[in-house]
């Protein structure tokens, strides 16, 4: 996975950031789950979008994630 700090810098309404941590272990937790690439990108989506509620984006918010077979 690749990503600009915009996705790590998400903020909650408590202003904490989501962080390299959480976002990896979403990540880690959709790959041991047998997610295929798509549902991947979703877990992502999804950690990012949980952690940041309602609060508005503060910087862009970019991901690209790669299978390599």
């Amino acid at each position: 996975i690749f990503y600009t700090d915009g996705l790590t810098e998400l903020r909650d309404k408590n202003e904490m950031e989501l962080g390299d941590r959480k976002l990896l272990q979403g990540l880690i937790k959709s790959f041991n789950d047998g997610s295929n690439i798509e549902q991947m990108m979703t877990a992502v989506q999804e950690v990012a979008a949980l952690h940041r509620g309602d609060q508005p984006l503060a910087d862009d918010v970019t991901f690209l994630l790669l299978r390599y077979t």
